[in-house]
């Protein structure tokens, strides 16, 4: 996983360059999301400025055209490197593919199965190690972050991550025969947003939501 992160940090000053040669409207329009010039920025600095919004984990963000830095509002507090990242890339592959509301698990990603277990290893298996099969403490931490219930598994919640890109975390009992355990599942459409190995970064980034939103209601 850290090494998936440093790879993705090591390409946002590439990212950010690229996204600057394109026109702020396309991106907003290909990704429909909002974009607001700047008041009189073309005469001022004879280049158009402006702020890109959008939602990501249900909060809101503003993107600065053309740095393309992100913000968390309302305190303006900037994003990690890795997440910063995480945008840029977004930005950049998304099509704006609407959602299909159909789950699907990390192998079922183009070339995914190869990397499932490891991907499992760094997301489901430290969920079930921080909540067990306690589902009313995960639900906690869920709700916590931003979940919404849906009807999978024996407990599982949906977190928006990005426009039109959600991801769920399903959470099953264990019986005689088997453990319990938990999974983190993507929208069918994932792809049409960002690469697998974008997924997984993504996938682990709400991993680390939630045992941080379990760790400080037990603070």
């Amino acid at each position: 996983m850290e090494e998936l992160k440093l790879g993705l940090a090591a390409h946002l000053d590439n990212l950010r360059r690229n996204l600057a040669l394109q026109s702020p409207e396309s991106i907003a329009r290909r990704l429909g999301i909002s974009f607001e010039a700047r008041s009189g920025s073309e005469e001022l600095t004879h280049k158009l400025l402006g702020t890109f919004s959008l939602f990501y984990w249900g909060q809101p963000v503003e993107i600065q055209y053309p740095e393309f830095v992100a913000f968390i509002l309302p305190e303006r507090k900037p994003l990690g490197v890795v997440e910063q990242a995480l945008l840029a890339y977004y930005l950049t592959l998304s099509n704006g593919a609407p959602p299909v509301h159909q789950w699907i698990s990390f192998s079922d990603l183009p070339d995914g199965r190869f990397y499932s277990r490891a991907f499992q290893s760094y997301t489901g298996d430290p969920l079930y190690k921080t909540f067990g099969e306690t589902h009313l403490v995960f639900t906690r931490a869920a709700i916590t972050c931003g979940g919404k219930p849906i009807a999978l598994g024996d407990t599982a919640f949906l977190f928006p991550a990005l426009p039109h890109l959600s991801a769920v975390v399903v959470a099953w009992l264990g019986d005689e025969d088997y453990p319990g355990n938990y999974q983190v599942l993507f929208d069918a459409n994932a792809s049409h947003h960002l690469t697998t190995d974008g997924c997984a970064i993504l996938g682990g980034l709400l991993v680390g939501r939630l045992i941080k939103a379990h760790a400080q209601t037990k603070a």
